[in-house]
């Protein structure tokens, strides 16, 4: 039985960070199913060095299946991968919800995970413009040949879990993502769970 460290619940359209060492297990838990949480990782000595979802992808070859989360030139190493994985559906295409994309549907005054997230990260003295590639944990995308992506309903159901297991000391920031008001990501806002875990 792994041994918890820490954790911390995101409550529905906020975000929260947490430290996970080198060597731990970062284990997101959506809590209720059907949520979405847009996530970033950096290197908590240096925040620099940060998840970039376009080397990850080249690397891997691969722009659906993104098993591991590697940071940014001229670093270019892991920071996160998954160690264990109930729901198998994310999307690591760095893309998150954001305040003209609500006005684009006619929503004026919604923010959105970059909105979140830029609070969130705040305190660690990242501005606004620096906030980092997101990981969009249990966000199901259909990437079609045309070249259109869709946004589906989310992969995870009630208690599901995605360990992540750190390469470094990072941090992490997650958004439990507020799009409900979406043309096809229309879902009712929940909590998530982030643990630190020692196995």
């Amino acid at each position: 039985m792994p041994r918890i460290i820490d954790e911390v619940l995101i409550p529905p359209k906020d975000g929260r960070t947490i430290e996970v060492k080198k060597g731990q297990i970062l284990r997101v838990t959506d809590v209720e199913g059907e949520q979405v949480g847009d996530m970033v990782v950096l290197n908590l000595h240096d925040l620099r060095e940060r998840y970039c979802a376009w080397l990850s992808a080249q690397l891997l070859g691969n722009l659906v299946k993104v098993p591991i989360l590697y940071s940014n030139p001229p670093y270019i190493r892991p920071l996160l991968t998954i160690d264990e994985d109930r729901v198998g559906v994310h999307w690591p295409g760095g893309s998150r919800c954001n305040r003209a994309y609500y006005e684009k549907l006619g929503k004026q005054g919604i923010i959105g995970c970059q909105e979140i997230l830029e609070r969130t990260l705040y305190p660690y003295g990242i501005e606004p413009h620096s906030v980092p590639d997101v990981y969009n944990v249990f966000m199901r995308v259909n990437v079609y040949e045309d070249g259109r992506r869709v946004i589906g309903f989310p992969a995870g159901k009630k208690g599901d879990y995605t360990d992540f297991k750190a390469h470094l000391d990072c941090l992490v920031a997650i958004s439990a993502c507020p799009d409900d008001v979406g043309q096809t990501n229309n879902f009712k806002c929940k909590s998530l769970l982030m643990q630190v875990l020692e196995k």
